[in-house]
């Protein structure tokens, strides 16, 4: 039918112990963020433009440098392929595609970089 589904992580667990919602995106209690569904704007926040078969297996999210995965987030937000977090210490990261060519992440179109961290650094991950 068409009721709702359990969103599942990759390993085929379900995605639990969750406290916050946006589009495509959860928070957990730990301060981790975990992405789904489509991911050829760079939305999921894994460094790639590509659109993973499991669209709803959930994958967590990496950090800025691309090795390590995000945690000690306290709020996110998403908007079209636009996906952002605000951590623990006040810096807000942002992830995907910005539209109007404006991509603030990881774009479809051309070489970017994966994450922007606005809070006087910049950090980045070149795909």
């Amino acid at each position: 039918g068409f009721g709702p589904l359990q969103v599942m992580k990759a390993d085929g667990t379900p995605l639990t112990d969750i406290v916050e919602i946006a589009p495509q995106l959860a928070l957990d209690s730990r301060g981790a963020v975990w992405a789904w569904g489509h991911g050829t704007s760079g939305q999921l926040g894994n460094g790639t433009t590509t659109d993973p078969a499991g669209r709803l297996s959930a994958t967590q999210v990496l950090a800025p440098n691309g090795l390590e995965r995000l945690e000690g987030v306290k709020a996110i937000a998403a908007f079209e392929q636009q996906r952002y977090a605000l951590t623990e210490d006040g810096q807000v990261l942002a992830w995907g595609s910005g539209g109007f060519d404006a991509g603030i992440a990881l774009g479809p179109r051309r070489e970017q970089d994966a994450f922007v961290h606005h809070g006087g650094e910049l950090l980045s991950r070149r795909h």
